[in-house]
């Protein structure tokens, strides 16, 4: 039997309980989980595939087919961070103290582009992954935090 709470109306809308909203990334996508793998958010996307916001919505919300380059795009970008990911775990493998690290992230999304890093989320989720890699304890300090840090990767 199907949970009762399920299939209620939220009362605003005939949408059912727990639907997610069109914009918010599915899990049911491959868009959507290509998304939060790379920790973007609908803007840095807008930015990074040089389409409209609400373009970026309606491939989110399953409203419209994501073209083949769009998805292209997309693997490509999160085949960079599983690169960017093996080089900062190698980095941080060689260094003399390789049980704890610290990372400063950029001030922004429009910092880490500038970088070449794309954008802020990709930062984030490529040193975690670098981090459980490597195996150590990371930890990922704001610009504006920085004492005595020791900054790993590009």
């Amino acid at each position: 039997t199907s949970s009762p709470r399920r299939n209620q109306s939220n009362g605003n809308d005939s949408k059912s309980y727990g639907q997610p909203k069109p914009y918010m990334s599915s899990p049911f996508t491959t868009f959507g989980a290509v998304k939060h793998l790379l920790g973007a958010t609908v803007t840095d996307l807008s930015r990074y595939l040089d389409v409209p916001v609400n373009t970026v919505k309606a491939y989110l919300g399953d409203e419209i087919a994501v073209p083949l380059d769009v998805m292209d795009k997309m693997m490509d970008l999160l085949y960079k961070l599983d690169v960017r990911a093996d080089d900062l775990a190698d980095e941080i493998e060689r260094s003399p103290n390789s049980q704890y690290v610290e990372v400063v992230l950029p001030a922004s999304s429009e910092e880490a582009a500038r970088q070449g890093l794309y954008f802020l989320g990709f930062v984030i989720n490529s040193s975690l992954i670098a981090a459980s890699r490597a195996n150590v304890f990371i930890k990922l300090v704001k610009p504006d935090q920085v004492a005595t840090s020791t900054y790993v990767g590009n």
